[in-house]
């Protein structure tokens, strides 16, 4: 039986299946993506490590180092960019010096769920069996970067984002429309049993380009945290329509089979609200074969692990 996972990665403002066929059956990924991704995930790694107070704060950033030059081996990075190491590192001792001595209100949450199970409050993973429909399983998963309590003992989701985005505000802004955050908060509230949705928030890490020879350290990044959502009760009740509905989607597609053409296009939603997709350009080409086959060129194979600290 097939696994087929749905986590936060697949969530856009329009549910697109054309992209869950792209990442879970062709297991796709551009080469952009990957070089960001590993950066992300290596900072997620410093973070973790940081505020679970099992190592040194300076060991941590060898904790980063370590994933990250053993994921980019024999990756060439392009000119401009600007994830190198000596630039995670530089970020990594930038948050320790100016950010982390100002956190100390939010160290994770150590609780337990329904069952008296550990919930450890950095990086939180989840899964949940949806469905069972003839060969395939879907499960609903995620991995919650931060659960920490608020000063009146409500649980609360943070969201940590490594970004070179110039549009800081947008960026902050974004959290309010995020569909993960409501995912995060529908099933850590089913898990844990509480009466009502956890609020969310992003605490968003902005890369700087650095063009100086000898740039101060607070140059490199800054960070900065979005203002708070709240998920109330009938915003809620909509979005797991809209998940039902989109689950619903899938696995009829899945019935149908691991052909492109039963995963179809919506021209009239096409692209989320913050971005193009990344596959965008296959779905373009559709219809050509042969610059399809071209535009491949440019992804790679990846096996898809969803529990395994997704940026």
């Amino acid at each position: 039986m097939k696994t087929i996972y749905f986590d936060n990665s697949l969530l856009t403002t329009t549910f697109c299946s054309r992209k869950m066929f792209y990442t879970q059956i062709a297991e796709l990924q551009t080469w952009e993506d990957k070089i960001s991704s590993i950066y992300g995930n290596a900072g997620h790694r410093f973070l973790r490590a940081l505020y679970e107070m099992e190592t040194p704060p300076n060991d941590c950033i060898g904790v980063a180092s370590e994933y990250y030059l053993e994921k980019i081996e024999g990756l060439i990075l392009p000119p401009r960019e600007i994830r190198t190491l000596e630039h995670l590192q530089a970020v990594c001792l930038n948050y320790i010096q100016e950010t982390f001595p100002k956190m100390f209100h939010t160290f994770p949450l150590k609780t337990v769920n329904t069952e008296g199970e550990p919930v450890v409050g950095t990086e939180v993973e989840f899964s949940l069996p949806y469905k069972v429909s003839g060969e395939y399983e879907i499960v609903l998963c995620g991995t919650i970067d931060k659960i920490y309590l608020d000063s009146e003992g409500k649980i609360r989701i943070r969201d940590y984002k490594f970004t070179s985005s110039w549009d800081k505000r947008g960026y902050l802004t974004k959290a309010a429309h995020l569909s993960s955050l409501r995912f995060y908060s529908m099933m850590l509230k089913d898990f844990l049993g509480l009466n009502y949705y956890p609020a969310a928030e992003l605490e968003v890490i902005f890369l700087s380009r650095i063009k100086k020879s000898n740039p101060r350290l607070t140059d490199v990044s800054e960070v900065q945290i979005s203002p708070l959502v709240e998920f109330y009760e009938d915003d809620m009740k909509i979005f797991r329509s809209q998940l039902e509905t989109t689950m619903s989607r899938w696995t009829t597609s899945l019935s149908k089979g691991t052909d492109k053409e039963h995963w179809p296009m919506d021209w009239f939603q096409c692209s989320g609200y913050w971005g193009d997709c990344p596959y965008g350009d296959l779905c373009k080409a559709d219809r050509d074969p042969g610059l399809f086959e071209v535009l491949k060129e440019q992804y790679t194979n990846k096996g898809y692990k969803p529990l395994e600290f997704q940026n």
